[in-house]
């Protein structure tokens, strides 16, 4: 179902750009091939749309900032958040329709995220940071255990 990069790399590219302008709160919606972000920001709001060639730009950069790969990844960052929901899409074989992050009610921050399934269902769901860290811990692992193998 998925057609171009993975989600997974994706999300990673859009969250170390929204990293760097410190946007915490933002809703991504996907458009075709493009990526439309808008963010709640101070005095105005913000609206970016990424394209493949801009992701492909992104996921480029992020990589020449991730030379050391034997060098381990920070598990809270939003960059990494978005690549474990883009992992967590990408398993489950889904379209992506949108992700969010919006100023906590309660206590706890939550991603929420919407997806289509193969047979056009839309599901809804609400990710804690707990939830996402875990899902981050085996990523890392079973890239390191992937690592271990091609040694």
């Amino acid at each position: 179902m998925i057609d171009g990069p993975k989600y997974a790399q994706t999300l990673r590219a859009i969250g170390q750009e929204l990293e760097a302008l410190n946007l915490k709160y933002f809703d991504i919606k996907s458009e075709g091939k493009d990526y439309l972000v808008r963010a709640a920001t101070s005095p105005e709001p913000l609206e970016l749309r990424y394209t493949s060639e801009d992701i492909g730009r992104l996921e480029r950069q992020g990589r020449a900032r991730r030379s050391d790969p034997s060098r381990t990844p920070d598990l809270m960052t939003l960059s990494q958040a978005l690549r474990a929901i883009g992992e967590y899409v990408d398993r489950k074989d889904c379209r992506l329709v949108r992700v969010s992050r919006q100023v906590p009610s309660g206590t706890v921050p939550l991603l929420s995220i919407e997806y289509q399934t193969g047979t056009r269902d839309r599901k809804k769901e609400e990710i804690r940071a707990s939830s996402l860290y875990d899902l981050s811990v085996r990523m890392y692992k079973q890239r390191d255990t992937g690592r271990a193998r091609n040694l």
